[in-house]
């Protein structure tokens, strides 16, 4: 947004900031107007290598459904590590249970 000042009127000042610095909307000095509009060039001989819209939601879809499938295996795979952790912990706590009883009957032995 242009600042008034005492010495020049908004569309100088405007015309002057335009000069030294870009303003984001206006393309380039250097770049002509016709090359910042994309080209789609389509011949007879040719096929149309554009993605269109449908073939973006399709991939979308695809990928949508893939990382679902990947989630569930790792939901599966994560449930059967769970299980092993699970009997593991038993088993160590089995085990100290046992050892604990075998060291209180030799202690008791010693009395």
């Amino acid at each position: 947004m242009a600042r008034l000042s005492m010495h020049g009127s908004p569309s100088k000042l405007s015309a002057k900031m335009r000069t030294k610095r870009q303003i984001p909307n206006s393309p380039s000095p250097t770049t002509p107007l016709r090359s910042s509009i994309p080209k789609r060039i389509k011949s007879d001989n040719r096929e149309d290598d554009s993605v269109s819209l449908q073939d973006i939601y399709n991939l979308i879809t695809d990928m949508k459904t893939e990382m679902a499938t990947k989630h569930a295996e790792l939901d599966k795979r994560i449930e059967g590590v769970e299980e092993k952790i699970k009997s593991e912990i038993q088993s160590l706590k089995s085990s100290v249970k046992t050892m604990v009883t075998e060291e209180v009957k030799k202690r008791q032995r010693r009395r």
